[in-house]
């Protein structure tokens, strides 16, 4: 059924400046309806009839660069986190300690950083040397917020080391689950999904002496899109 513009009730000049992204055009009778303004009613009700005349713009994702380590012990295993990607969510993943570089903040001392932060390993930053591997791609938080993140890797041999989380915020500890060293074996042979994708075949290169002569490109989603997630559940 359709109503006549002079049925319209005021405020006449919000509904038709209102400047919704969401505004429709109703072909059969040249007159428009904003879904917010549903009220004023001044098209039929067949959605059919309607076209849309300004598309919803495509959300901007917020940047967030992160450093990270790929900490490797004199037995050729690397350190990994078990983590939510928050804490409303039961599904878990593997990282590579590390997280957002911050304002000012160089990628190397940003990675000296989240050691210290979240594993108590201190460290130069100038001992990292330059970044190995490289990820990007972009995801959801778990506020909906789409985001796009760059990841940079940096490779680290250390001694035997105790993990001591005592320096990292409440906030984070209650997203990771447990630490653990991995083998290059033990990549291949798992089934648990590790970040960043690729892992195994790029810690067998460097366990190997191999120092690439350019960041390695690893890929940023999971081979199943279902469980594309951010890098770092803490951000």
């Amino acid at each position: 059924m359709l109503t006549s513009m002079s049925s319209l009730p005021d405020p006449l000049p919000e509904f038709l400046d209102c400047h919704c992204p969401d505004i429709y055009y109703c072909a059969r009778v040249g007159e428009v309806e904003c879904p917010r303004h549903s009220g004023f009613d001044v098209c039929c009700d067949a959605i059919d009839q309607h076209i849309p005349i300004r598309a919803l713009p495509a959300p901007r994702p917020i940047f967030r660069a992160s450093a990270r380590v790929l900490l490797v012990d004199n037995h050729d295993r690397i350190l990994l986190y078990r983590a939510l990607p928050s804490i409303q969510d039961p599904y878990h993943a593997w990282y590579t300690p590390g997280g957002g570089i911050e304002p000012g903040e160089t990628p190397r001392a940003a990675a000296a950083r989240e050691l210290r932060e979240e594993i108590g390993h201190v460290v130069r930053p100038e001992a990292l040397g330059p970044v190995v591997a490289t990820s990007a791609g972009d995801w959801i938080r778990h506020d909906g917020t789409l985001m796009r993140s760059e990841d940079s890797f940096f490779f680290l041999r250390v001694p035997a080391l105790q993990v001591d989380i005592s320096a990292m915020e409440q906030s984070e500890r209650s997203l990771i689950d447990f630490f653990r060293w991995w083998t290059p074996a033990d990549l291949h042979a798992s089934d648990e999904l590790v970040f960043p994708i690729g892992l195994a075949d790029l810690l067998e290169r460097l366990v190997s002496g191999e120092t690439p002569s350019e960041p390695v490109v690893m890929r940023w989603d999971a081979p199943d899109p279902t469980t594309a997630q951010d890098s770092d559940p803490k951000g």
